[in-house]
């Protein structure tokens, strides 16, 4: 027989005097002993009866180093399968038209995405302030602040990988009708981004208030960054837009098709009710530089134009929806603080009113 020190109880815990094993046990900080009621494993002694348990420290399980390891690994493992596919549809496209392999991208990465909504279960995930939905959830497809992130970088992987394509394969020759839908699609896919801006203030309790942004926290500064990559994926996919239906084609050929869609948009939002005209013709001059370069790159002049074009509607929408929200919020806030019984109260005014029915002043 033997004895060592293996549970250390203190008289008192602060910061340097907390329950804990032994060091020379070399046992994980955040594993302590309990009794034998728990659910942890038993250790037992040598008449096979239980002298403890081992449990992990309250907090230590929800937020521990293991959540980002298995996070890394998720991510990592989503960018092998994005690698796959991009390397396999690569391959069609040099057998194929790369307008099929630009299709085929986009509905596997579609395909492999979904799966992981449905497949993946939210937990242990949600315990991070990134994948918490009570941060930030506007649809199945955007359940969390992360997942705007991740469907953020597949959308641009998606926009790099048409580029890629466009700049292969010829420009199609097709109808106005072809031309139209494109520059139509491209309009829809800005007026979503809008509606996923406008999610971010609406749908979440992320600090966006650019009146105070010393308040702005890391989330605040990843909710930007989703930001800035959908800009990014419509603006290359509006490059490649440019590219391929106003490249080398003459102005006749292509301002048709603009004009359409242009004018379909606005008589669209106007009959939704939308009446800023901002959140739909953001656009615009975005397009028009691009147009105006077709075929070259943005000088440094027009790329600062472009970023201003962007930083300006991104502070309209904030600064915007911001208010909206803070004007939702006082009358329920002012709900929450007024009192409407307190007895005490009625109370002392049926002591006191006597007093007030007979002061003459």
């Amino acid at each position: 027989h033997a004895l060592r020190p293996i549970w250390r109880t203190p008289p008192i815990e602060n910061a340097y005097l907390q329950r804990s094993f032994h060091p020379s046990l070399r046992i994980p900080a955040n594993i302590m002993a309990s009794s034998p009621q728990g659910t942890g494993p038993r250790i037992l002694d040598a008449n096979s009866e239980a002298l403890f348990e081992l449990v992990w420290k309250e907090g230590a399980m929800e937020f521990g180093p293991w959540i980002l390891q298995r996070l890394a690994l998720l991510l990592l493992t989503m960018a092998f399968a994005l690698a796959a596919i991009w390397t396999g549809c690569l391959r069609i496209a040099e057998r194929h038209r790369p307008a099929l392999a630009s299709l085929l991208f986009i509905l596997l990465t579609l395909t492999i995405r979904g799966l992981m909504l449905l497949a993946v279960p939210p937990s242990p995930f949600d315990r991070l302030p990134m994948f918490d939905p009570a941060v930030y959830a506007t649809s199945v497809a955007f359940p969390s602040l992360g997942d705007l992130i991740l469907n953020a970088l597949l959308l641009v992987a998606m926009a790099m990988f048409g580029k890629r394509m466009a700049d292969r394969g010829p420009s199609p020759t097709g109808s106005a009708f072809l031309a139209g839908s494109a520059w139509a699609g491209l309009l829809l896919f800005a007026a979503w981004i809008t509606q996923l801006i406008i999610g971010l203030v609406d749908n979440s309790s992320v600090e966006l208030d650019l009146f105070h942004v010393q308040g702005m926290s890391l989330l605040s500064g990843a909710a930007l960054i989703g930001i800035a990559l959908l800009y990014t994926a419509w603006w290359i996919a509006a490059s490649v837009t440019v590219r391929t239906f106003g490249g080398e084609q003459r102005p006749s050929h292509w301002c048709v098709p603009v004009l359409a869609a242009l004018v379909g948009s606005v008589l669209l939002h106007h009959l939704l009710g939308v009446a800023d005209t901002i959140l739909f013709l953001w656009p615009v001059p975005l397009l028009a530089l691009l147009l105006a370069r077709r075929g070259n790159g943005l000088r440094f002049v027009q790329a600062v134009l472009a970023i201003g074009v962007l930083a300006g509607t991104t502070a309209h929408l904030l600064t915007k929806y911001t208010r909206l929200r803070e004007e939702r919020e006082r009358p329920v806030l002012a709900e929450r603080l007024a009192i409407r019984e307190d007895p005490v109260v009625e109370l002392l005014f049926r002591e006191t009113a006597p007093g007030l029915r007979s002061d003459p002043i």
